[in-house]
This record gives structure tokens, C-alpha cells and sequence, in this order.
């Protein structure tokens, strides 16, 4: 049974996703936290609640706080939010929509310099591409990493179909691959 290992590294932790590439059944699944010390901590902007009385616009990244009930009172001048990455579900809130807040995101904008990163590395891993580093120049004969693999008639799995991935899925369409899809949001 072939399997496909799909991972996504993000600001707080890494995931990993085993599926067949057959049936797209999930098998295996983990997560781990980043090392201590490299998150980006959404609470701290308690630390400074004096700094957002007045503050009408805010420009953030990966860390932006939750808008909530909490926040949104101590951010009574807050009119909009601009976020330079991608989805923003995990930081607006029912609060921040009934408060008509303007938000801003560069999902789409982020998309296809991702997705066009993420080509390169599947394009280069289906041709075992990362073995050739190890091999010893001098032994010109032995293949390492076992026989060369290639881009046709490969499987290639992607863990989401969110802004990158609807795009890297638009940029394998270009290649004879296989493209399998684990995506809880999708609609059968």
C-alpha cells in the first residue's frame, strides 16, 4: 500500500498526516509544539491593553490576538484589521463581526509563492532529488536513497485544500501526477 506524508509546520506546532495514497483513508496523525521559547504568545498584548485605546487600525502577522469580547473593550477605536497571512479564522470572533470590523487577509496573496515553493520541493523529492547531497563524489556507480524516482504517474498528496493548496493543486495540474486530497472542510 502506498503511503503519502503530508506535513505543515506553522507558527505554534507541526502537523503530520499518513494517508493511502490508494483510498485516502487517514492512518497515522501527530502533532508536536514547537520548542519553548519559539512561539509567538497571542495573550501578550495584555501587557500593554494602554497602547490600544486608540487605536483604530492594526497591521499584524502570525501572534495576532484573538478578537474577542475582552480585546475588542480594550480596542474601543479599533475600525480595522489587516493581517499579512492567511486564514483568519483562528483570531476573528462573532464579537469582532457584529462590531462590523474591516478585516483584511493576504491569504490569496501568500498562496502562490507557497504553492510555487512547494512545487519545486514535490518536483524534487519525486526525482529523490535530497540523496544526491549524501552521495560520495567519488563513487560514481552506486545509486543512494535506492532507485531514482520520477514525476510521472506519481501520487501526491495534499493535507488541505485552503489558498495554497488550491493553488498548488491548480500548478500539478501541469504534471502527470495523481493528486489525493485529506481535507475535513471539503463538501463531498
Amino acid at each position: 500500500m502506498p503511503l503519502v506524508l503530508g506535513v505543515d509546520s506553522s507558527t505554534q506546532s507541526c502537523k503530520v498526516l499518513v494517508c493511502d495514497a490508494d483510498t485516502g483513508a487517514v492512518l497515522r496523525q501527530g502533532r508536536a509544539a514547537h520548542p519553548p521559547g519559539t512561539e509567538i504568545d497571542p495573550a501578550a498584548w495584555r501587557n500593554h491593553r494602554d497602547a490600544l485605546s486608540d487605536a483604530e487600525l492594526i497591521f499584524s502577522t502570525w501572534g495576532i490576538p484573538t478578537l474577542d469580547e475582552e480585546f475588542l473593550e480594550a480596542a474601543p477605536s479599533l475600525e480595522a484589521v489587516f493581517y499579512a497571512a492567511g486564514t483568519v479564522k483562528g483570531f476573528v470572533t462573532p464579537a469582532a463581526v457584529e462590531r462590523g470590523l474591516v478585516i483584511s487577509s493576504a491569504a490569496e496573496a501568500n498562496g502562490l509563492p507557497v504553492a510555487e515553493y512547494c512545487l519545486a520541493v514535490i518536483l524534487l523529492s519525486l526525482k529523490n532529488f535530497w540523496a544526491y547531497p549524501r552521495q560520495d563524489p567519488a563513487d560514481k556507480f552506486t545509486k543512494i536513497g535506492g532507485e531514482p524516482h520520477g514525476v510521472y504517474g506519481a501520487t501526491v498528496g495534499l493535507v488541505s485544500l485552503g489558498a495554497v493548496g488550491r493553488r498548488l493543486a491548480d500548478l500539478l495540474a501541469n504534471h502527470e501526477v495523481r493528486v489525493i486530497v485529506h481535507d475535513p472542510y471539503l463538501e463531498p
